[in-house]
């Protein structure tokens, strides 16, 4: 059995990722601590809408909060998906190719500070909702 670790979901809007958490936290037992839109997202995010780093995370924030027992689940659909659950939202329409390179770049920037942490990508647009749960929940059953 794994040790509870601090999982943060990240990735762009309308991936996914606050659907994903009841069924992770559900499938765990509750055992981890997971987090909707973590440190990289939030950094992503705060340069896209030019909002200071000190709201959000800064990098000493960034390396405190992702330690030896977190863990990263970066969650990604395809464009269509992405706007389709914004249409279906009501939300503000984005460019997700545009928020995806601007969130692949700060995860380049920070992967070399947190290259022991494990990471899991997981595409919600190529495997369903249950699927992507127990793909998530079997890998962190089974980190050490």
């Amino acid at each position: 059995m794994s040790k509870a670790r601090l999982v943060f979901m990240e990735g762009i809007d309308k991936a996914g990722k606050t659907t994903l958490i009841p069924g992770v936290r559900e499938g765990t037992g509750f055992r981890h601590v997971l987090v909707d839109r973590g440190p990289i997202s939030n950094m992503a995010y705060t340069a896209k809408f030019h909002r200071s780093t000190d709201i959000y995370w800064d990098n000493n924030d960034l390396m405190a909060n992702i330690g030896p027992y977190s863990a990263l689940v970066i969650v990604d659909a395809s464009n269509e998906d992405v706007l389709q659950r914004i249409k279906e939202a009501g939300d503000p329409v984005i460019d997700p190719e545009k928020d995806r390179r601007l969130f692949e770049s700060v995860f380049a920037r920070y992967q070399p500070d947190i290259r022991d942490v494990p990471v899991l990508r997981v595409n919600t647009s190529v495997m369903s909702q249950e699927r992507a749960v127990n793909k998530i929940c079997d890998w962190l059953n089974h980190l050490a």
